[in-house]
């Protein structure tokens, strides 16, 4: 059965799409549950990603075990 596509779905795949970071390296994806006022992140390495994808799955913020990631810190010279 093919996923019914959402907007935030489409815009994770448009990151994935454009993004260069090294492998392993995790960044930012919009949680897919579809509540309007969820804002949640979900970090994840390009390999989880394309895995979850893989699976049929969809990228969750309210999994059980999920613990949220902090942004990386950022130096400004």
């Amino acid at each position: 059965m093919r996923e019914r596509s959402t907007p935030t779905r489409t815009v994770n795949e448009q990151i994935r799409a454009v993004v260069k970071v090294d492998p392993g390296d995790r960044i930012p994806f919009f949680c897919e549950c579809g509540q309007a006022t969820c804002h949640r992140s979900v970090w994840l390495s390009l390999d989880e990603f394309a895995t979850r994808r893989a699976n049929g799955g969809t990228i969750l913020a309210h999994e059980p075990g999920r613990r949220r990631r902090p942004p990386p810190k950022v130096t400004v010279p």
